[in-house]
């Protein structure tokens, strides 16, 4: 009795359960008629040739094909009329035995999977079509659910309203995963059979066509037997079906197959900048197609698309082969190497021209790009961005303007000089060419911190920084504060591409564009699929713009930054950046032809400064930009300097000098702050020059056309003359293209620091 009501109740479920799906087509077919429930996909942008092209434009106009998208995928495209008509059909008949007579749903298929599940709790007897089984593959829609079920019927049948039974099943047969890492059928006959798949004969044809339904379980490799015991599965239901006859199917169980007899082609290594391409292209295809991830990766590798790139390989192959160079980065000791990452882009267009995301040759696809995927902390970097050019467009300070570097102490926070020494009262352009904190902090009370964070987020577009977040432990972390905006110690911190973005925004004028990789993708029928939005954002006025940009150029003609001089006649402009402890160094520049911003450190941070010299960033910048300005021939040229812009505005100067008890209180503070150095690991191998004293400066040409920048004796002055009303123009006295100078950016260790993530604390 007991038996009888299990099986009846079990007879109960199954009725219910048809029920229930015939229901949903009902209410499926319904929608169909009146809304179009599939938009995320549609059949035309797949039914296409399988390679996709990468191209540049050549420096004639000209598109040039770059390279043509192998990606982490193995996987080669076949026609159907190339696929081995064994093949094909042994795949309809264990996979989809009415596959050529359904609507995309097969009822009867379904109702013996759901009877064979209920009955003998086996589920080896599949429910779902070919053409289910597609959209699951380009859709990535698996969840467990009767709604995602009924989702993907009602797919189906819409797909084959599309699409005609030749090319769905040829579209199935390129996707489907087939163990080893393969995907699609003609990259799995070259690794299991060394052969191409149109010459796969039937016992090989049953053999892949049985990996389908368990590719760990059935893989010819790992599993041989279990393989082919299911291949003798597959040539049974061909001969029942009629595929084959007796005969063939005794020869076919007769043959002795030979896996692993050859390897599937190898696939080509990308460069950095190939990865950053289809990482922006498969974003883009999400927010602007709202197509699913695994979707939109089936188009980028399967659609023959037509990707335009921004790229110049002239500039990238000389970021790689300087790269590549362990010279460059001095001679570490231990196994765990230095890392580094550089972006150079077109200032005038947002257009990014060359980066790489790691040191030495790349050795895989779409591996960890340091150049756009990983953030840290920028130091002093930030400062020109956060703190000196917003507040030099608001009208609160000029480069002349007089700030008292003294000692400060704010919300409990006391910040600190690099050498825990003040200055007095020093100017604007020399606390920037120099890295003073103190000023930094001042002129960011006066900007507010707000304002400064409007500017990072609403104008420069920078993505990772957080207003207000809950950590794990229940405090609140937040970017808007002193020690972030003014000094660099942000949460999360910021990333190469965004940070070359922002410095190119001073070589275009104070106007800020998009970084991008690719300009626009054509699908393989030449219809534009996307096509690269560039935003342009006013952040700077022409005015402070021009001030700002004076004073970076101080930082690379008698600054921090001299090793970032070009030479040869052709200016450049920058600013260092060093955090807590040399985790992170940094140097972002730019010239009247490009914006580059370098990175160095290690992925799990730690103190640089015994592997490392601390201008490290800043000489590779200026080795990789002196070689592309030379190889390039590109002429001499200095930046355009507006001729109604006063470059030694002084505005907004702190009052007088500190009186003398106030004096001599320093002087104590400054002797307490002596015994509280930082061990010798954690200073900078060298500091600045002193505060350089007064004399004349020289001026720049005032042109549109390219200039030659006089070679001088460099003024001890960084500061222009009360009369001159452009920037100075100074070489570094002992500053070649051969010799790059020692950099000497400053580290800072706080009193009182804000709460921030302990293994990427910043310059403060």
């Amino acid at each position: 009795m007991k038996r009888s009501v299990k099986t009846f109740l079990k007879f109960l479920l199954i009725f219910v359960l048809i029920l229930s799906i015939l229901a949903g087509c009902t209410v499926g077919a319904i929608v169909l008629t009146t809304n179009d429930v599939f938009t995320e996909f549609n059949a035309d942008d797949i039914n296409l040739n399988f390679t996709s092209f990468l191209y540049y434009t050549d420096e004639n106009g000209n598109d040039v094909e770059y390279q043509q998208l192998s990606g982490t995928e193995n996987r080669i495209w076949a026609d159907l009329e190339d696929i081995s008509p064994y093949l094909t059909d042994a795949i309809v008949a264990i996979e989809d035995e009415r596959f050529w007579s359904h609507k995309g749903f097969d009822l009867k298929r379904f109702t013996g999977a759901t009877l064979n599940y209920v009955l003998k709790s086996d589920n080896s007897y599949g429910g779902s079509t070919i053409t289910q089984q597609l959209i699951k593959n380009l859709t990535g829609d698996d969840d467990a659910k009767v709604a995602r079920k009924l989702r993907e019927i009602i797919r189906a049948i819409q797909l084959e309203q599309q699409m005609d039974k030749e090319s769905i099943l040829e579209l199935y047969m390129n996707t489907i995963y087939l163990g080893q890492g393969c995907n699609g059928v003609k990259t799995a006959a070259y690794t299991y059979f060394g052969k191409d798949v149109s010459e796969l004969n039937l016992a090989e044809s049953a053999s892949l066509a049985g990996i389908t339904q368990y590719p760990t379980q059935y893989d010819p490799i790992i599993n041989p037997d279990a393989n082919i015991q299911k291949q003798h599965v597959v040539l049974e239901k061909m001969l029942e079906l009629g595929y084959i006859s007796q005969q063939e199917y005794q020869d076919a169980i007769d043959y002795d197959i030979t896996f692993g007899a050859g390897v599937s082609e190898e696939n080509q290594i990308q460069s950095y900048f190939v990865d950053a391409v289809i990482d922006e292209v498969l974003q883009d295809l999400q927010k602007e197609k709202g197509y699913a991830l695994n979707y939109a990766a089936k188009l980028l590798y399967n659609g023959g698309l037509q990707i335009y790139t921004t790229l110049d390989p002239r500039v990238q192959t000389i970021l790689e082969e300087e790269y590549a160079k362990d010279e460059n980065f001095g001679t570490p000791s231990g196994e765990e190497q230095v890392e580094s990452a550089m972006v150079i882009m077109d200032p005038y267009t947002g257009e990014i021209k060359a980066l790489v995301g790691g040191r030495g040759n790349k050795e895989s696809n779409r591996t960890l790009n340091r150049a756009t995927q990983t953030t840290r902390q920028p130091g002093s970097t930030i400062k020109p961005i956060a703190v000196y050019g917003p507040a030099m467009n608001e009208g609160l300070i000029g480069p002349g303007t007089i700030i008292v570097d003294k000692k400060l102490t704010l919300e409990g926070w006391t910040p600190k000089n690099y050498d825990h020494s003040f200055s007095g009262p020093t100017s604007v352009r020399n606390a920037i060419a120099r890295s003073i904190n103190i000023v930094a902090v001042k002129t960011l009370q006066m900007l507010g911190l707000d304002t400064s964070y409007e500017y990072m987020t609403e104008k420069f577009h920078f993505t990772t920084l957080i207003e207000k977040e809950k950590a794990e432990d229940g405090n609140y972390l937040t970017d808007k504060q002193y020690p972030g905006l003014a000094l660099g110690g942000l949460t999360y911190g910021v990333n190469v591409k965004e940070m070359t973005a922002a410095y190119a925004t001073f070589a275009n004028n104070g106007v800020h564009l998009t970084p991008h990789t690719y300009t626009k993708v054509l699908d393989a029928n030449g219809n534009v699929l996307l096509e690269k939005n560039v935003e342009e954002t006013e952040v700077f006025s022409e005015e402070a713009n021009a001030m700002i940009m004076s004073c970076l150029r101080s930082v690379v003609t008698g600054g921090t930054g001299t090793a970032a001089w070009l030479g040869n006649g052709i200016s450049s402009a920058g600013k260092t950046g060093t955090t807590d402890n040399a985790h992170d160094l940094w140097f972002c520049g730019v010239s009247p032809y490009y914006a580059g911003a370098v990175w160095c450190g290690f992925d799990q941070p730690k103190n640089l400064y015994a592997y490392v010299p601390d201008s490290i960033s800043t000489q590779i910048w200026g080795i990789v930009m002196r070689r592309v300005h030379s190889d390039l021939g590109l002429e001499a040229r200095d930046f355009i300097w507006p001729t109604d812009v006063n470059y030694n505005l002084s505005i907004n100067n702190e009052a007088g000098k500190a009186d003398d008890d106030e004096d001599k209180d320093e002087d104590e503070d400054e002797d307490e702050d002596e015994e509280e150095s930082p061990t010798p690991s954690e200073e900078p191998s060298e500091t600045p020059s002193e505060e350089p004293s007064a004399s004349p400066s020289v001026e720049p040409e005032v042109s549109e056309t390219p200039t030659v920048t006089p070679v001088v004796t460099p003024t001890s002055e960084l500061t222009p003359s009360p009369e001159s009303t452009e920037p100075p123009i100074e070489t570094p006295a002992t500053q070649t293209p051969e010799i790059p100078v020692t950099n000497t950016e400053p580290a800072i260790i706080p009193e009182n620091p804000v709460e921030l993530p302990a293994e990427n604390e910043s310059e403060y």
